[in-house]
């Protein structure tokens, strides 16, 4: 018996069409038909086969292990094709017992690398007292109905703790991962989605929302999200919601001191732990989980410390009077260096009246916390308080330059002495360190004593004056780092400003308020941080508001230049957003400010960035003349990074309008420019332009030098998008060439790294490149997947260019897989494309596609005479055909070739070469919209 035999038989026994097995393999149907049938050269992977089982046994089509067994023999698979993990997890565990199994266990086809993601924190030792607990959410984890989990509790219980514990013990359930994002550092609910993207270690994308990009990646995904602290963004439940709804086979675990009354969500409240009962035994008394916490913590602080006889009590009660907190107990247990357990039982019973909350929303237990946190904060002199007080404005952490501005006016305050303050509150547990991605140690305070501390300075009124010092430290900083983002150091700034972007938030939100100008001229600094990290949407909300108050008649010149670089700035994010027309606006008035202070760097680069508005808009004439005005200033001024850097520009757009000469003149003098000033970043970009030309020229050995060298450079600056080009470009080189294995395998190395930034542009032309691969070595099915996904991407973004070339190949993939109609549709959107671009070029090669298609159909007469157009049109434009531009359709020209008499073939091509070639084309549009 066949295995497509049996398929069939379960499928149309448990009432699933064929389309629809397909669509969960990801496959085009009839690619999945050809695959059954072995047909065409196309059969089914393991992987495929695998997969095919396990949907099986998720629909009940199958119901024992015997079954699947036998459907993987078929295949020439033994069992032990599925691990023995495997088959003890959904969907297959429960064949034998026939037990039901939901879509959301089933593994995804599309797998991501989990250590690409947001792990949870590590943590240190055993957690104690939350087995049952820890069991108990397992299993609601487990079961398919539940999507939300909700651990709530008030601060310092240990909801975050038992998160990470949960996230270890589930980390095997989730195919693509557990996903640790936490929203402690940010209060606005609009950040939340770009939270949980940095998380995903997924860059913005400018063409979507921030939702909709998330939506669109975790549609498919079997993953785990945990959003711990949810309660300072809980305006952001229903984009939780919609992320549920939208992506069938997600988990979601919060953390947070409210629940978000949402539809579906399993509430969980995480308990303090148990306390003492009277009368317990010393054995007895060491087990219970508060106790057991207490004594671990004192003993990381006294290594001498046990629980005896004579302590025992004063334990029991301090665990009691903390109501078992585990943040209390830790922060009491790490006073035991100095005092005995009956001693700081004694300094508990002390009255701290002026740090009792008298609100009546706040629990009893909340009010024993804050007499802990209370006791501790009230033991530290006057400059650990200060410095205590000033880290909690840092949500995303404090360096120890930061650390010293608190001691600006107090000279002989200097480092060594604010570091031995910190010092002293991380020997207290006030304070913890992490190292950020920039490699700088950062201090932080647990979320609960970041209230209690903001709490104090804004009661006392003193939380302005800081927030002033912190206004300051910023402005130094990022003004001072700012240049250095499109420089040598471009990648360490931005992983500088990633590890200070939540307080930088913060700063930025007081300032807007307080000192819109200061977070103005913040805005100006740290625009070019938003744009390359793909923070569109929240950078074109920061300068948006920053922008609001207009630039008066007694704005100083200063005050008009910074104003001018937040235009500067919010046009060049907006561009990116592909707002074109606001982006004109905001450069031109940027533009009008910098020309009438004369600046002349400032002009460079508005010109610069409005020459690229203009190219996008497809003025071209307009764009070139920003560019050539760019390089006679800065030639004029001796800026020869401005001269290279519009060179560079100017070239790329000379290329593609076909003026090779022009292009390559210029491209060549930015490489000598960046050579003198050995900036490798500029370098990379115009050896990689360079070599596009030598391939146009058909030169591939000197493309492939050039390329490689692009590479090695972007690959030393550790910078993705310049490293994924370069293998494209290499990809390609290799595609002409007619090695289309390598071809594959730079192009999908290119992909993985443009998933990796979530460069959408990227990713859509690395499919079409890795489709194309794919067609050439006759892999139709798996070709057709890769375009298809490609193509959604471009029609989201409109590049109308990418969309005529992808939608070419899939008529070419059509037309080899016997789908005549699908391909004449295909190239009658992309001539139609191609006509409105007035691209001549994509036109012939349309053109010479659709003549296959026709061919194929048996109109050999008309397929010779339109291959006849196209090569007339070639040979007018002055521009060689590439190898694999011709490979789409020799295929077909070569057998037709073969079979037509020679004179009659001969008579036909000059036939088609004699025409006008616009009524061919009107020809073709007519043939392929039929």
């Amino acid at each position: 018996m066949e295995f497509r035999t049996k398929i069939q038989e379960y499928r149309r026994a448990a009432g699933i069409p064929q389309k629809q097995l397909a669509r969960e393999l990801g496959l085009n149907p009839t690619v999945l038909s050809h695959k059954l049938n072995n047909s065409d050269d196309m059969r089914l992977t393991h992987q495929e086969v695998k997969r095919i089982v396990l949907l099986l046994a998720q629909w009940q089509a199958i119901g024992s292990r015997a079954e699947a067994e036998q459907l993987l023999q078929l295949m020439q698979l033994k069992p032990t094709a599925f691990t023995e993990q495997e088959w003890q997890s959904p969907p297959l565990v429960a064949l034998d017992a026939g037990s039901p199994i939901a879509t959301a266990e089933i593994p995804s086809a599309a797998v991501t690398t989990p250590s690409q993601m947001g792990s949870p924190p590590a943590t240190s030792g055993h957690l104690l007292g939350r087995d049952d607990l820890v069991s108990t959410l397992q299993q609601r984890l487990n079961d398919p109905t539940v999507r939300l989990v909700t651990l709530t509790g008030s601060g310092g219980v240990g909801k975050t703790r038992l998160a990470i514990e949960l996230a270890q013990h589930m980390s095997a359930t989730y195919q693509d991962g557990v996903v640790f994002v936490p929203l402690a550092s940010i209060n606005d609910p609009l950040l939340v989605a770009s939270e949980i993207l940095h998380a995903l270690k997924l860059k913005g994308d400018s063409q979507q929302t921030p939702d909709d990009q998330l939506k669109q990646y975790l549609a498919e995904r079997r993953m785990l999200l945990i959003l711990d602290n949810f309660e300072h963004v809980m305006g952001a439940a229903p984009m939780v919601s919609a992320l549920i709804g939208a992506a069938p086979r997600l988990c979601i675990l919060v953390t947070s001191r409210t629940v978000l009354n949402l539809y579906g969500e399993y509430q969980v409240r995480v308990p303090p732990l148990a306390l003492p009962q009277p009368q317990q035994t010393l054995t007895t008394l060491a087990e219970q989980p508060s106790v057991a916490l207490f004594v671990a913590r004192t003993q990381a602080v006294r290594s001498d410390f046990a629980l005896t006889e004579a302590n025992a009590n004063a334990v029991a009660e301090i665990c009691i009077r903390l109501d078992g907190l585990p943040l209390a107990l830790e922060l009491a247990a790490a006073r035991c260096r100095l005092f005995s357990p009956k001693a700081l039982l004694q300094r508990l019973d002390q009255p701290l009246a002026l740090l009792s909350s008298t609100s009546s929303d706040v629990s009893a237990r909340q009010r024993t916390l804050r007499d802990t946190i209370a006791w501790s904060y009230h033991l530290l002199h006057d400059m650990e308080q200060r410095l205590f007080t000033f880290v909690s404005l840092f949500p995303g952490g404090c360096t120890a330059d930061a650390a010293e501005m608190i001691y600006q006016d107090q000279p002989p305050i200097g480092l060594d002495t604010a570091l031995e303050v910190v010092s002293s509150l991380l020997d207290k547990s006030l304070l913890y360190q992490q190292e950020g991605q920039d490699h700088q140690v950062r201090f932080l305070m647990l979320e609960t004593l970041r209230e209690y501390a903001i709490e104090q300075i804004t009661d006392s009124g003193a939380i302005d004056g800081l927030r002033e010092l912190q206004l300051q430290y910023y402005r130094q900083v990022v003004h001072e780092v700012a240049p250095q983002l499109s420089g040598e150091k471009q990648q360490e700034t931005i992983d500088l400003l990633e590890a200070e972007h939540d307080s930088l938030r913060a700063i930025l939100a007081w300032a807007l308020i307080y000192r819109p100008m200061e977070a103005l001229k913040l805005c100006g600094d740290a625009w070019y941080f938003w744009f390359v990290r793909g923070y569109y949407t929240e950078g074109y909300r920061w300068m948006s508001q920053a922008l609001q108050a207009p630039l008066t008649d007694e704005a100083t010149e200063e005050d008009q230049a910074e104003y001018a670089k937040a235009l500067h700035g919010m046009g060049s994010i907006l561009y990116s957003l592909g707002n074109y027309e606001q982006a004109a606006q905001h450069l031109e008035s940027a533009l009008a400010i910098r020309r009438r202070l004369n600046d002349s760097v400032g002009i460079m680069s508005t010109l610069n960035n409005l020459g690229n508005v203009a190219w996008d808009r497809s003025q071209l004439d307009q764009a070139q003349a920003y560019y050539e005005e760019v390089i006679a200033l800065g030639q004029q001024t001796g800026n020869k990074r401005m001269v290279a850097n519009a060179s560079n520009n100017l070239g790329s757009l000379l290329w593609q309008r076909d003026d090779l000469e022009d292009a390559q003149r210029h491209l060549q003098r930015a490489l000598a420019v960046w050579r003198e000033l050995q900036n490798k970043l500029g370098l990379s970009q115009v050896l990689s332009n360079l070599g596009i030309i030598a391939v146009k020229q058909s030169q591939f050995d000197r493309a492939s030098v050039l390329y490689a060298e692009s590479l090695a450079l972007a690959r030393e600056l550790g910078d993705r998008q310049s490293i994924s080009a370069s293998l494209n470009n290499i990809g390609e080189v290799a595609l002409h060439k007619g090695d289309y294995a390598q071809a594959q395998r730079y192009f999908e190395e290119a992909l993985a790294l443009k998933r990796e930034v979530n460069y959408a542009w990227g990713i859509s032309t690395s499919l079409r490149n890795v489709g194309l691969a794919l067609l050439f070595q006759h892999e139709m099915g798996r070709a057709i997947v890769a375009l298809q996904e490609g193509m959604t991407i471009m029609r989201e973004l409109g590049d109308r260019h990418m969309m005529a070339s992808n939608l070419e190949a899939l008529g070419v993939a059509s037309t080899r897989l016997g789908d005549v109609d699908g391909a004449l549709a295909y190239h009658h959107e992309a001539l139609t494309l191609s006509i409105a671009l007035e691209e001549q070029q994509g036109c012939a090669l349309s053109l010479a596609c659709i003549a296959a298609t026709v061919a194929v159909r048996g109109d050999w007469s008309t397929a010779i005479r339109w291959w006849g157009a196209a090569f007339a049109q070639w040979e007018h434009l002055n521009t060689p055909l590439l190898p694999a531009e011709y490979k789409r359709f020799s295929d077909e020209l070569e057998s037709v070739r073969a079979q037509v008499p020679a004179a009659e073939f001969e008579a036909r091509w000059q036939e088609g070469h004699a025409m006008e070639f616009e009524v061919v084309i009107q020809e073709a549009l007519t043939v392929t919209n039929a």
